[in-house]
């Protein structure tokens, strides 16, 4: 693609006054990553989005891998809810990162029949120097969540580890086909008890 042009996106008018391209050199997974340098100061962030077709009442999940080469505050991550063109609900995440980090946002359609995705980075000059900055994305995804693959755990026995206070809960569990699995769940902590959830690996 050339530089300033995103196939499948559009770009701001902000967006249009910095340097854009695919990044041949800094895939997170691929042949390249969408790459922004902040290279002209402009009061409004830029913002580069994607409109998308979903179906009211559903559950979705967008995900994606972002790094920047600075830690720069003020870049963040949209999916804004609409049906026929009004507002009906929106959601965001905010990033900074100097390596390749998941960001993963789960929402319910409600009444909207469309989803826009916007990648929002600022270009002030002031805040953490961001002339000169460089935002990476890569690997974005929008998944609609088939219910009917949902896995549901109830009554999980749990095992005292050592010598904390602390106890444990394991489990297996099998997906119906491979792919990307997502976890839901609610937790009651009271008093100064904490709740975290491990993957095998070690992550959280």
């Amino acid at each position: 693609a050339k530089r300033g042009v995103i196939p499948g996106w559009t770009l701001s008018k902000e967006a249009g006054l910095q340097a854009v391209w695919v990044d041949a050199a800094a895939p997170f997974a691929g042949k390249g990553s969408l790459a922004i340098r902040t290279t002209h100061v402009t009061k409004a962030h830029t913002v580069i989005s994607q409109r998308v077709k979903v179906k009211p009442n559903s559950s979705y999940v967008l995900t994606l891998r972002a790094k920047r080469d600075s830690f720069v505050y003020g870049t963040h991550f949209d999916v804004a809810l609409s049906k026929g063109g009004n507002a009906v609900g929106s959601q965001s995440k905010s990033f900074r990162g100097s390596d390749w980090f998941p960001i993963t946002m789960a929402f319910q359609t409600g009444s909207a029949d469309t989803a826009e995705v916007r990648i929002v980075t600022p270009n002030t000059g002031t805040w953490r120097i961001t002339l000169g900055r460089t935002l990476w994305v890569d690997d974005v995804q929008l998944a609609k969540v088939d219910t009917r693959d949902n896995l549901t755990l109830r009554a999980l026995d749990s095992k005292p580890t050592s010598g904390r206070g602390q106890r444990r809960f394991a489990f297996n569990i099998a997906p119906r086909q491979a792919g990307p699995c997502y976890v839901w769940m609610r937790a009651r902590c009271p008093g100064k008890n904490a709740f975290t959830v491990k993957t095998p690996d070690g992550r959280s």
